[in-house]
């Protein structure tokens, strides 16, 4: 997951996911609440496979 501090001067430059684990825990759990409690297992190996990129995945061409 890709998560980026808003409040910087240059707020893309850094994924800071690793440095909030909650955030990401927190948003990994609604995400899943939407998709209806579970993904799909071939979503799940899609994003496993990827590099984070957000716009250059296989998943972007698939939302």
């Amino acid at each position: 997951m890709i998560l980026h501090d808003l409040t910087t001067d240059d707020p893309f430059a850094r994924n800071v996911a690793s440095d909030y684990p909650d955030v990401v825990d927190e948003l990994f759990a609604v995400a899943k609440e939407d998709a209806g409690g579970a993904f799909p297992e071939w979503i799940l190996e899609l994003a496993a496979s990827q590099a984070d990129a957000p716009g250059c995945s296989d998943l972007a061409g698939r939302a």
